[in-house]
């Protein structure tokens, strides 16, 4: 560590380190919200079919944010 403080410095070390945290939690973050929007799409969809079946008429916006 004493190598990257007296190359960089203690700034330099935290900018680093801040870099490093952001790129692993936005790669990260990207597979979080494509999860998330699966889900909330994935099952908004077969509620509607299901509804759509039986002849029930929902907003697709009501169920959104129902779910």
């Amino acid at each position: 560590m004493e190598i990257f403080t007296n190359l960089l410095g203690k700034s330099g070390v935290v900018v680093v380190f801040g870099l490093i945290i952001f790129f692993v939690v936005y790669r990260n973050s990207i597979k979080v919200f494509q999860w998330v929007e699966d889900q909330t799409y994935g099952t908004r969809d077969y509620i509607l079919e299901k509804l759509e079946m039986m002849f029930i008429e929902v907003d697709p916006g009501k169920l959104t944010l129902a779910l």
